[in-house]
């Protein structure tokens, strides 16, 4: 009986440490096994840290009657200014991005973290390139700590279902505590039984790295996000093959080439678009898929260089038609590539709507993509773009959003601006074009 209590107590003391008030039923089905994955990765960065420690201290001078402690002070001060300096350079450039593409930016933050471990462990091989290797190791590990933690912060949002964020995030700094302890521990064993063996650290280093990559693809692969970024509507406008009207023939070669399933079908859910999700796809979106935000000059120049004077004003007269009314125009750009020009005032969901209608008609287009190029290549994609394409996707954007297919989804708008990231261009319905 007492057994049994004090293994209740455990348990209980153990369930408030580490889990969120209200587990499961306070956080999304996945959390546990993105957290299992989360500790997995984590005991390796951390068995990894002692390893590299040593050979941090040794290229440092540690040990050696030549080094002064001033000199020492004064490689650590330039190369944590150097990290300092890098991430403030690195959130100038790209903190934008982090709430679109989480995911990715997540893996890559681990990508940084163990390029970084690795420079720390060469510099006890190359002493005479310490401040080169330690400073690019800095730099690696201070952009690495300003992705995680921007990326952990959008995941934790994620998790909380009941107003429990403050909680979510609590446990999973205790988790993150547990592990890193439970690291140095191991790690300092791991250090004696190693030895000095520099071959023996540098194949238990590569292992735990392997280790942790894998174990960092499989936590990312876990989560669910039923918030909407450019590669989730690219795949929605893709996967969705219900249509209120016949397909066009470009339509059926890219459900073909895709492998999608002909015919009426439940609007995609957030599982099952990410399962096919990709992390090389947001590379591919940003050379090939549409562009959001463009200015009229990018979609009218192309016009009268590719097509003859009466066809070329044939054509934007159709164009215009097709989108009168809205307060956004797709059309091509010089490479045929789908770009949306949104009106002043426009608001984030007519954002959504326009960006979904781009990546349908990228997808009815795809044909023209595979043959042709040049002048030729534009000429029919604006040929099929004011004949079908356009057509087709306004008819299938107004069935989704007419019968709220996205929320019976599961999917939900908010935030739909910070993940679209439109560039700042907007165009006055009477003629004039302005950066807001």
């Amino acid at each position: 009986m007492v057994r049994t209590q004090l293994v209740t107590n455990v348990r209980y003391v153990l369930y408030m440490t580490f889990l969120p008030v209200g587990y499961p039923d306070s956080v999304k089905p996945e959390y546990l096994e993105y957290q299992m994955w989360d500790c997995i990765q984590g005991m390796s960065s951390y068995l990894r840290s002692v390893l590299t420690t040593k050979s941090v201290l040794q290229g440092a001078g540690v040990g050696s009657a030549e080094a002064t402690p001033l000199a020492a002070a004064l490689v650590w001060v330039f190369r944590d200014g150097i990290g300092m300096i890098g991430s403030l350079v690195f959130a100038y450039a790209y903190s934008d991005c982090f709430e679109m593409y989480t995911k990715e930016w997540r893996l890559l933050a681990d990508i940084l973290n163990n390029i970084g471990l690795t420079l720390d462990l060469l510099t006890s091989l190359v002493p005479q390139y310490f401040l080169y290797l330690t400073s690019l190791s800095t730099l690696s590990k201070s952009c690495c700590g300003l992705l995680a933690g921007a990326t952990k912060a959008r995941i934790s949002a994620h998790f909380a279902l009941q107003g429990h964020l403050a909680d979510v995030t609590a446990k999973e700094s205790t988790q993150e505590t547990a592990v890193a302890l439970s690291g140095l521990l191991l790690g300092m064993l791991l250090a004696r039984w190693i030895g000095s063996h520099d071959r023996s650290t540098w194949g238990v280093f590569f292992l735990l790295l392997l280790l942790h990559q894998y174990s960092n693809y499989q936590l990312i692969r876990v989560l669910v996000f039923d918030t909407l970024n450019p590669q989730r509507c690219f795949l929605l406008a893709l996967i969705d093959t219900h249509t209120p009207c016949s397909p066009s023939p470009s339509t059926a070669v890219e459900t073909e080439i895709e492998g999608a399933v002909p015919g009426d079908r439940p609007f995609p859910r957030p599982q099952e678009v990410a399962d096919r999700e990709s992390i090389f796809r947001p590379l591919y979106l940003s050379l090939w898929g549409p562009r959001i935000g463009e200015s009229l000059q990018v979609l009218l120049a192309p016009l009268p260089l590719s097509l003859p004077a009466p066809s070329s004003q044939v054509t934007l007269q159709r164009l215009l038609g097709l989108w009168r009314g809205r307060p956004y125009l797709i059309g091509l750009d010089g490479s045929a590539r789908v770009v949306v020009c949104l009106q002043a005032g426009c608001l984030e969901g007519d954002t959504l709507a326009a960006f979904l209608v781009a990546c349908r008609i990228h997808h009815s287009l795809h044909s023209l993509r595979q043959t042709g190029s040049g002048l030729g290549r534009l000429q029919a994609a604006y040929g099929l773009l004011v004949t079908s394409a356009a057509s087709e996707a306004l008819l299938w954007w107004e069935e989704v959003d007419r019968n709220g297919r996205l929320e019976r989804g599961g999917w939900s708008k908010r935030d739909v601006w910070a993940n679209l990231k439109p560039n700042t261009w907007r165009y006055d319905p009477h003629g004039k074009t302005k950066d807001s």
